[in-house]
């Protein structure tokens, strides 16, 4: 076992505590949410690791919640982080140095490594799970851990299974949570040496598949040292230990951080909550209200096809068929044929005024999950829809949605790059930086689909006003001044989200404009020049005997020198 003070312990299991009891308000609509939008997301003991639950549908006839938040997760990864085209592109704060052809090169050859690394592992498999998790409870966690094989490994945290807290910023820097290992996987992971004596002796028993409870922590670091280097010391510290020992000065494993190891992203958050809310938690209702009109349907609909009948008593005990071309037979002696008719008149259930129902919780859900929107991001190619099809067509819901996306990047894609580039630089995966760079800031930039049309937000505008510049201009040319088309030509590049690699440098491009300045006085010289010839030539073959204007100008010119 690993060594730690009693004292690390208590704080730790106090800290634990405490997170349980400040999640309660959120735990009744996630389970709602886990009922009636999104089915087996959700785990509230140890016991439920590795169980599927058998009835986890049974409230859930009209998959219409689910399908609106797999359609906004899959909207989500297909529109921020498409696997199959770039996301991000790395600068530095200096503009100056992005111009350099060696930092360039650098940072291209940087990100390119990163994509690589993300495609290796099980980023873009859990990345959906994580946009699905906070659409429909408004937080999802992931952990991110190095891997020798994969570079790195994600794990999803299952709703239910961890407690959060903030820090004075309102980040999330404090996880604590509960899972159910197996011994096998506990020695595997923690080595036979860390384990407990009761473990040790189910693996000497061969009791490799038992159940072992198994917590958690990770939280800042009471110890840190900014200039220590042990493990131990760093900003955050992740300790591992078995459930059953949470009073022993003891653990299976105590790591250090440099960086939060665990992506908390959520949807949106007020107030002073460690969790965010979601649109699960507003369909919620929508989605019951789905399930009872369609259960009234089904009723309906059954009782219309096979109605409760009724029949004369006489034929009690005897044999009666009900399906096509069955053949009901009757004592003819006793009278006319017996009379089996339904009990009531079902042809009068008003079925026709449920449609309308159902159809408007349906698009309740779908617009609150912003399906619409996303199945244009998911179903979109390049070739088929723009940037800007989707802005001109969505530009009211790409505004309500835009805080959102500044959620996920700041709480999702921000750490993700910052961890990979600062494990993938000190593990010597990346290219050395060059020496123009030292001790610059780096700056992710967004290039993804939604990220193109959030900021093309704005060109609708400067498209307007570019508009009403060339209407004045038509009058006023003198207007044309007040506009420096250069940067105008570089918010458009910035806006489309057009790659830097088709834009000049100043100085080649300052070059240029000139040799272009230089050919056009020299062109304008060459003109003049042939121009003069001309009125030379037409002067020499000028008849100056006669009486004519020229020879009267000369004359006088000769009177004026006199």
């Amino acid at each position: 076992m690993v060594a730690v003070s009693t004292e690390f312990k208590e704080r730790i299991e106090s800290t634990r505590g405490t997170l349980k009891n400040e999640r309660t308000s959120f735990e009744t609509w996630w389970k709602d949410v886990d009922l009636y939008v999104l089915p087996d997301r959700c785990q509230w003991s140890t016991s439920d690791y590795g169980n599927g639950k058998a009835d986890s549908y049974s409230r859930i006839i009209d998959d219409s919640p689910v399908s609106a938040i797999e359609t906004c997760a899959s909207g989500l990864h297909s529109g921020i982080t498409n696997p199959s085209r770039p996301w991000f592109e790395l600068s530095l704060a200096d503009k100056t140095l992005n111009e350099l052809p060696v930092v360039k090169a650098w940072l291209e050859a940087c990100r390119d490594r990163m994509l690589d690394a993300f495609r290796a592992s099980n980023l873009y498999n859990a990345l959906p799970i994580t946009y699905g998790n906070v659409a429909a409870f408004g937080v999802d966690a992931m952990v991110m851990e190095e891997d020798d094989e994969e570079v790195f490994r994600f794990e999803n945290l299952a709703i239910g299974t961890y407690w959060l807290s903030t820090n004075a910023k309102r980040r999330v820097d404090c996880i604590v949570r509960e899972m159910r290992m197996t011994v096998r996987q506990v020695v595997e992971r923690f080595k036979i040496e860390n384990v407990s004596e009761t473990v040790r002796n189910r693996w000497n028993l061969k009791g490799y598949e038992d159940p072992v409870d198994v917590v958690h922590v990770v939280c800042p670091n009471a110890d840190y040292n900014p200039r220590g280097i042990l493990s131990r010391e760093k900003r955050y510290i992740s300790t591992y230990y078995e459930a059953s020992g949470a009073k022993d000065a003891s653990a299976l494993s105590v790591k250090g951080f440099d960086s939060f190891p665990v992506l908390c992203p959520r949807w949106q958050v007020t107030g002073r909550n460690a969790y965010g809310q979601g649109p699960g938690k507003r369909i919620r209702g929508h989605s019951k209200a789905l399930q009872a009109y369609k259960r009234a349907l089904d009723r309906g609909t059954n009782k219309m096809a096979d109605p409760p009948l009724t029949a004369p008593s006489s034929m009690r005990g005897q044999a009666t068929t009900q399906i096509a071309g069955g053949i009901t037979y009757y004592d003819e002696s006793k009278g006319g044929a017996p009379l089996i008719q339904p009990l009531y008149n079902t042809h009068t259930f008003p079925i026709e005024k449920i449609f309308p129902l159902i159809q408007d919780a349906r698009q309740r859900i779908e617009a609150g999950c912003f399906a619409d929107l996303f199945l244009m991001l998911a179903n979109s190619d390049r070739r088929q829809v723009t940037a800007e099809e989707i802005r001109a067509k969505q530009e009211e819901k790409l505004l309500q949605i835009g805080p959102v996306l500044e959620n996920l990047n700041d709480e999702l894609l921000d750490p993700l790059i910052a961890r990979a580039f600062t494990s993938m630089l000190a593990r010597g995966l990346l290219p050395e930086p060059p020496e123009e760079i030292q001790g610059q800031a780096l700056i992710v930039q967004y290039v993804s689909m939604m990220a193109q049309v959030q900021k093309m937000l704005g060109l609708g505008a400067l498209d307007r006003f570019l508009g009403v510049l060339g209407n004045v201009a038509g009058f006023q040319k003198d207007v044309l001044d007040n506009v420096d088309a250069d940067k105008v030509a570089l918010e458009y590049h910035d806006m489309l989200g057009v790659t830097n690699r088709i834009l000049r440098f100043p100085e080649p491009r300052d070059q240029i404009r000139q040799q272009r300045a230089q050919m056009a006085q020299q062109q304008i010289q060459a003109e003049q020049q042939v121009q003069n010839a001309q009125a030379a030539k037409l002067l020499s073959e000028t008849d100056t005997r006669g009486d004519n204007a020229l020879t009267d100008l000369i004359n006088a010119q000769r009177g004026i020198a006199a």
